[in-house]
């Protein structure tokens, strides 16, 4: 007459279970970070794209020289470093945009890097 499970097979299938509600957190959690590290390269990209597309379609003369600001985004915060140097030819400028994510002990992480060339008027 069989009346059940034994300790020892009880004990065994929630050791199995906990083993792989374990390793399935694991693998969610690096998914969760892989996602947000993706999220943040994007939004950089983003930024630098819009940054050398607005000095590229100035119409005003961009002068050689660097700029640098701080961008909030919800609550992620970029650095955006542009700078405008003129090349062999007088009428070309070459334009780079670096964003980089400030994490908040103010250490900044390289996320994309755009250059760029705008004729001069």
């Amino acid at each position: 007459m069989n009346r059940g499970f034994t300790l020892m097979e009880v004990l065994l299938a929630l050791t199995l279970l906990a083993i792989v509600a374990v390793s399935l957190g694991a693998l969610s959690s690096k998914r969760l970070a892989a996602s947000y590290q993706a999220d943040r390269l994007l939004e950089g990209e983003l930024l630098a794209e819009n940054e050398l597309n607005r000095i590229l379609s100035d119409r005003l003369a961009v002068p050689p020289g660097r700029q640098s600001r701080l961008e909030k985004l919800g609550a992620l915060q970029y650095r955006v470093d542009t700078s405008t140097s003129a090349t062999e030819s007088a009428l070309l400028r070459r334009v780079e945009v670096v964003v980089s994510a400030v994490d908040k002990r103010g250490d900044e992480i390289l996320l994309t890097r755009l250059v760029g060339f705008r004729g001069l008027h």
